[in-house]
């Protein structure tokens, strides 16, 4: 199927290039390629603390505890200020007979009725709960978080899974091919359709690479594509990656000749 809709493509590729007058060098439809480098390890934690330092959310709580803290501080502890004005006028006409009074009156009560100290207590209680609030968003917060990273290098580990059996069942689809034009056997076979399944496993893996990349962009209040550069989680961590020692499959015939394990280590890394 994934060979057949491969050469519909090129066909209409090849008939838009007539009708258009472009050039078209790749497919119209073309899934992403795999990655070519192993993602840098991140502390999960001082991840955790970048998504908790740019959530809005949290922030918005932490201002309005802040706020209802600084209230219940302010009550009781300044003076009723009152202004107050009177005018004495007299009907007769004498000279001196109007009077003037105005001011302002400032007064600290001695008791209240307990009003303040109610205040106080309810102003507490929001203040409290507010801070609840924020414990739990930060707990939930910090559990995505770590479940973005772990998902992030599974899903790396399977493209490299992938990327192995892709390697091995096209080696096995080219070994049937050598067979087959030899007149060995008469198809290629369960050959192809390994080659097929495994380059569509393939596919799966990258694209679910590439959507944990978008979440913990989206995560940190970035644009999904923003997740897609390179060095992006060091940059908003503030942390100096360093890529760390990967496996990388085989790169052999598939039946024994020149197959190894390759080891690439950072040569930057003290040993």
């Amino acid at each position: 199927i994934y060979r057949r809709e491969q050469s519909r493509n090129t066909h209409l590729r090849l008939r838009l290039e007539e009708l258009t007058g472009a050039t078209f060098d790749d497919e119209l439809v073309a899934p992403p390629p795999p990655p070519k480098e192993k993602p840098f390890d991140v502390d999960r934690e001082d991840f955790a603390n970048a998504v908790m330092a740019r959530n809005p959310g949290i922030l918005a709580l932490i201002k309005k505890a802040e706020a209802t803290g600084m209230r219940r501080d302010g009550v009781g502890s300044l003076p009723s200020l009152q202004a107050f004005a009177n005018v004495g006028h007299y009907s007769r006409d004498m000279r001196g007979r109007n009077e003037y009074a105005y001011g302002a009156r400032l007064s600290w009560p001695i008791f209240d009725g307990g009003i303040n100290s109610a205040k106080r207590s309810q102003l507490a209680a929001d203040e409290r709960r507010l801070n609840a609030q924020i414990a739990t968003k930060k707990g939930a917060l910090r559990l995505a978080a770590h479940d973005l990273i772990l998902a992030r290098d599974d899903s790396f580990q399977h493209v490299i899974s992938a990327l192995a059996d892709k390697d091995f069942n096209d080696r096995q689809l080219l070994y049937r091919q050598q067979l087959y034009m030899q007149n060995r056997v008469s198809d290629l076979g369960p050959a192809m359709g390994r080659s097929t399944a495994s380059d569509a496993e393939l596919i799966r893996a990258t694209g679910s690479y590439y959507v944990n990349l978008a979440k913990i962009a989206v995560i940190l209040g970035e644009h999904p594509a923003e997740g897609l550069k390179p060095n992006f989680l060091t940059r908003m961590t503030g942390q100096t990656g360093l890529p760390t020692d990967q496996f990388v499959p085989k790169a052999g015939s598939g039946f024994g000749q020149d197959d190894q394990n390759t080891l690439n280590r950072n040569p930057n890394k003290p040993k």
